[in-house]
């Protein structure tokens, strides 16, 4: 079941709100950005169901459920900063959803293509190398927690930069595992080029050494602009010898070692070496895009009024104030329906009921949340004046309030952030919130 725009699905912890589908596609189900019941944006991990996963991809749906579910659990269950949060698990209609904070940057293989384009040079020394200690410190913190979790696919990919919190965070744990003594590689696991020797020997051990090597890999693209070549301790840094020094090469050649016994045992050790290097004093930055995870033309600059120029606009180009977005959140009366959030995307909004004979067609149609038509056709209108907003009440057969105050038919009342506006029975909520102060959620939301 593929989600489209402004479906609504409801979980464990509350309803979701289907902004679009993010990611290239995958066989396996989708992600999406959504907005929770309070606006908040996430994201939301699909697991299609059984039929599609066996039929059309091939794979046990067992195996297939188990790792989503391994996922789900390592998420919900340990609360690290430098790990994506999850919030939702549940299962709708035989598929899986797991949904998860938004983090509002770029992954660094996003910021190393962009590197590469820009200058045609990759990461320096100065700035991997801050970038290896904090990776080696949360893989370190995951192999601690209980059951003594192994990550097994770090890559640049797999590594977020967020912009809000100005640090790294560690995403996708589907192939994640607990530890098991004497536990061997049953499937070819990881990413080719990463991935060490023993992920793809059935009969090796996998120990705390094997995520060591992927984060010697990661960090070996990071320098070169390259991926590490297959099962291979790297010798060659691709025309960067001269800007790696030898003790920071050395480090990332012990990490790559084919035999585990001559690598770094923990990530704590190769840690240890990393911070004993110059760069290691370097405060950890990274230029990446921020992204407004809300509707451009919803947007406007709360200090001038003007319209943000793209979605990486958060804060406007003429004045520099926050950019902010405008929400009519609905509340049904029916406590069992979940709310749901109209995004403004002209100054001026008729608000009302279509009607198909009469041909109107209200900018704001409330039709689907007013199923006993108490909202007139043309009820009302929201209009947008620079930074200020105005509501006018257009003759409805049933009243008007703004915060429980009656508005006169025809009359034209100025309305702020959290105002109360009930259309007939009807309650809404009035949001201008600066686009970047909800991306950010608790554990218990």
């Amino acid at each position: 079941m593929k989600l489209n725009e402004n479906d609504k699905i409801i979980g464990n912890k509350g309803s979701y709100q289907i902004q679009a589908q993010i990611g290239s596609e995958s066989t396996f189900g989708y992600i999406y950005k959504a907005l929770n019941d309070k606006g908040i944006p996430v994201v939301i991990k699909q697991l299609l169901g059984s039929t599609h996963i066996t039929q059309q991809v091939g794979m046990d749906y067992n195996y297939a459920k188990l790792t989503f579910e391994r996922e789900a659990n390592i998420l919900l269950e340990h609360n690290n900063p430098q790990i994506v949060k999850a919030y939702d698990y549940f299962e709708k209609e035989k598929d899986l959803f797991l949904v998860m904070e938004f983090i509002n940057g770029e992954d660094l293989d996003q910021v190393l293509i962009k590197k590469l384009n820009e200058s045609g040079m990759p990461f320096s020394e100065e700035e991997a190398v801050p970038i290896g200690i904090e990776i080696c410190k949360v893989i370190h913190s995951i192999h601690q927690l209980p059951g003594q979790i192994l990550f097994r696919d770090m890559k640049p990919r797999n590594i977020m930069w967020d912009a809000n919190t100005q640090s790294i965070k560690i995403i996708d744990f589907g192939t994640a595992r607990f530890m098991e003594k004497g536990k061997n590689a049953t499937v070819a696991l990881g990413t080719e080029g990463y991935s060490p020797p023993e992920f793809y020997n059935k009969t090796e051990q996998l120990s705390f050494s094997s995520d060591v090597y992927t984060i010697g890999a990661t960090l070996y693209e990071l320098i070169t602009g390259c991926v590490p070549d297959r099962m291979r301790t790297p010798d060659n840094f691709y025309g960067q010898d001269n800007n790696i020094s030898k003790d920071f090469k050395l480090i990332i050649q012990r990490a790559m070692q084919q035999r585990q016994s001559d690598r770094y045992q923990t990530a704590e050790a190769m840690a240890n070496d990393l911070c004993l290097l110059p760069s290691a004093k370097n405060v950890l930055k990274i230029q990446a895009n921020i992204k407004n995870p809300y509707p451009n033309l919803s947007c406007f600059c709360i200090n001038c009024g003007a319209q943000p120029k793209n979605e990486q606009s958060i804060y406007c180009t003429q004045c520099g104030k926050e950019i902010h977005v405008i929400i009519l959140r609905i509340i049904p009366a029916n406590k069992n329906l979940p709310q749901m959030d109209l995004f403004l995307d002209k100054t001026e909004n008729i608000i009302g009921r279509s009607d198909i004979e009469e041909e109107i067609f209200p900018d704001i149609d409330l039709s689907r949340y007013d199923p006993e038509c108490y909202v007139s056709r043309k009820h009302s209108i929201l209009k947008r004046e620079k930074v200020k907003f105005f509501l006018t009440s257009l003759k409805p057969t049933n009243k008007t309030k703004i915060n429980g105050i009656v508005l006169p038919h025809l009359k034209t009342t100025e309305i702020k952030h959290n105002d109360i506006i009930m259309l007939a029975n009807l309650t809404v909520m009035f949001i201008t919130q600066a686009v970047l102060s909800s991306t950010t959620m608790s554990n218990n939301v």
